[in-house]
Order: C-alpha cells, then structure tokens, then sequence
C-alpha cells in the first residue's frame, strides 16, 4: 500500500513538472510573440513616418522651382539638395523632363542609339527600336525587325497597343524589352516632353554618357560648365562634341521628375518619385502631378552630409 501511495505521489510530481515546463514554454513563446510584434509595428510606424517625410519633400520641391531669383532657383538637371525638416533628412533631386528620351516621339535612330549605348548589341538595339516604334504607331504593319500581333499572340502576349505609351511603365511590356534593360534605361526616358531630341541643358550625367557616347572626359567639361552657371541656363554642347543621332534641343522648365529619399534619426528610410507639369492657369496650384511613385530602395546613396546621431 505504501508502494503505491508513493508511486502516485511520484506520477503527480512528474506532471506537475511537466505542467511547470509547458507554461515556462508557452510564457517565452507569448513574450517572444509579443516582442516581434511590438518590433513590427514599431518598423511599420517608422516606414509610414519617413514616407510621409519623403512626400513633404515632394511638395518642398515646388516653390524651389518657381523662386524668382535666379540665383536660389533649384536647378533640374539632377543637382543634389540635402534638406533638413524636423528630425529628419531628405535628399531632393529635381530633372527636367526634357532632359530625357521621350519614347512617345523619339526618332528611330535616336532610340537605336539609346539601346545601342545601353546594351552596346547592334541586333537587340534594332529589334527593340521597331518592337518601341509598332506598339506606338496606330497600323498593324511589322517593322523588319519588329513585333505585331501575331508575335506577342505566339508567346502568349497581348500586344502591340498601337497608340502612344501612357507611362514608362509600360515599356515592359514590349516584345523583347526585359527587365535588366528597362532599369537601365529607365533614368533616361519620359513620356511627357512630346519631343523627339533632348536639351542637354537639363540632362542627368547619364543621358549626357549616351549623347557623348560614353565620353567620360566631355562629359565631366559640360558638367563643369554647367555647375557654374547661374540658374537653369547653361552654355550649350560644342558642336564638335555632339555627333549623336539624339537630336539636342531647347527649352523645358514645363514637366519635372521629382526624386526623394528620405532618412530619419533611427536610419528608417524611404523614397518617393513623382512628375510634376507646370500649370498654365493661375487660378489653379502651380504644379500638377502627373505620375506617383514609390521606388525600390537601394543602398544609401552616400549623398547626405554627415550629422551628429545619424
């Protein structure tokens, strides 16, 4: 009798250890649990609060654009503007739209060029230069080395549109124009200039490589020439340093695309893009936007100055 009584005594002990063991388990999993998800809404907040301050940059950019001293006027051909707002920091970049390829009215030579400089293939540069030209004309005719209906039909593709691209977006969607080329390229190219040409005046370095074709020494003297000019008027291109199918052209300051990256004390960060058009009615607010985006984040682009707890 007294075995047993012990034997019990001993069966409950282990139970109540192993009772003991599970709420110590299912207390470390509920504190652990708790512990992400605070991390998680805590990561979520920050995100949200540093896009906001990326989308306030958007509308910092605006009067910068229209100041009317030439002299504090932001220029738009890419040129860098660390700002500080609040706690954070933000990084604006501002590019005249006509610094850019427009794919709705370039040229047939001037797009081979610009596939040519990127891929450096003189097929594909053709191939996508006719498939670009067969999406955007209203006919079914097939350019020789292009792509009509029949061609997106036997890959299981809808295509061509026949009608002007509406966004660069849709760029992908061309017969042979992959994703590795279209990040390439996508710096370079807008919808919204209805020009065929680009005023080098208003052009990023990139574009200025494809116009030089990659002449990094006559890229680096118009960039100099241009950092000391007052507001958005640069001297331009020597002819003798032009020899490019893209025509160069004049004007602009109607369409921007507006960049920023924005960096809070913690190191969240986000980014925005957007195109603003100038608007021709007074009555109306100076800018409308035209497209709104949210890039893909990369790795610091190095350009903010240094500061004390960042």
């Amino acid at each position: 009798m007294t075995a047993q009584v012990c034997g019990q005594k001993g069966m409950a002990l282990v139970l109540v250890l192993w009772m003991l063991t599970l709420m110590t388990i299912m207390a470390g999993s509920f504190s652990l649990t708790l512990r992400r998800e605070s991390e998680l809404v805590s990561s979520v907040r920050g995100t949200a609060q540093a896009r906001a301050l990326a989308e306030g940059g958007i509308y910092y950019a605006m009067p910068m654009l229209v100041e009317r001293d030439p002299a504090k006027r932001w220029k738009t051909d890419g040129t860098p503007y660390p700002v500080s707002l609040g706690t954070g920091r933000l990084l604006i970049r501002i590019l005249d739209e006509e610094g850019k390829l427009d794919m709705n009215s370039a040229s047939d030579a001037a797009l081979r060029e610009l596939f040519l400089q990127v891929t450096g293939d003189e097929d594909l540069a053709q191939r996508l230069s006719d498939a670009i030209v067969d999406w955007r004309d209203p006919d079914d005719l097939k350019r020789p080395s292009g792509a009509e209906r029949g061609d997106y039909e036997a890959i299981g593709k809808t295509g061509p549109r026949n009608r002007p691209f509406q966004v660069t977006e849709e760029l992908m969607e061309v017969l042979g124009l992959t994703p590795s080329v279209y990040q390439r390229i996508e710096p370079l190219i807008t919808v919204y200039t209805g020009r065929d040409g680009i005023n080098p005046a208003k052009a990023g370095p990139e574009m200025l490589r494809i116009v030089f074709k990659g002449d990094e020494a006559a890229v680096a003297e118009y960039l100099a020439q241009r950092s000391v000019a007052i507001g958005n008027a640069p001297p331009p291109i020597p002819a003798n340093r032009a020899n490019s199918p893209i025509r160069l052209t004049t004007g602009g300051d109607t369409a921007y695309g507006v960049s920023v990256e924005a960096v809070l004390p913690d190191g969240e960060r986000a980014a925005v893009e957007a195109v603003l058009k100038r608007q021709q009615n007074a009555q109306n607010l100076p800018f409308s936007i035209l497209n709104w985006k949210i890039p893909r984040l990369h790795e610091p682009s190095g350009g903010f100055p240094p500061r004390a707890g960042y």
